[in-house]
């Protein structure tokens, strides 16, 4: 629990969480991101959301996997890769946007970063996250692209996002 946020447990993701990791990251795509990306690519986004991915990020040894509880379920997830100083991915369920538990996972993964001896964290951020990443005081340093493809996916797609750094002091 965080002193700002004592709603909020967070916590390392264990391999039985899957389920409700999943159920957060779908719902968070297909009712959060649909505000900025069109049809086509909520459709490839979707497909490449599965249970197995989660378990393999959960397994890596340069990364932390965690989720955030709150009302005791899992409402929010996210992810960081130490060899890259990357925050990989950060989901929260949307009825509970706005209640802090985005802000809270943020600010457990900069600690994670800065107890890794790391002083710079990157991201990706979709176009409907730039703000949340501004306000939490993230730069954005260009536009990027980040691809959409897996095996079942017949059509490659790479949707338009942010690449953002922030200096952890």
């Amino acid at each position: 629990m965080l002193n700002n946020y004592p709603q909020v447990t967070l916590r390392p993701a264990r391999l039985e969480d899957c389920p409700e990791i999943y159920r957060v990251h779908r719902h968070a795509v297909r009712y959060v991101c649909t505000q900025a990306y069109n049809e086509r690519v909520m459709h490839n986004w979707l497909a490449i959301i599965n249970h197995d991915g989660y378990s393999e990020s959960m397994s890596y040894k340069n990364g932390a996997f965690w989720v955030a509880e709150y009302q005791n379920q899992i409402q929010g997830f996210f992810e960081v890769d130490f060899a890259i100083s990357r925050l990989e991915a950060l989901y929260v369920h949307p009825f509970f946007h706005r209640l802090g538990i985005g802000t809270a996972m943020l600010l457990r993964a900069e600690e994670l970063f800065k107890q890794a001896n790391l002083s710079v964290v990157n991201l990706y951020a979709s176009e409907n996250a730039v703000s949340f990443y501004q306000h939490n005081e993230y730069k954005i340093k260009g536009a990027a692209k980040q691809p959409l493809t897996l095996d079942n996916v017949v059509e490659p797609l790479a949707i338009d996002c942010k690449y953002m750094i922030k200096r952890l002091l």
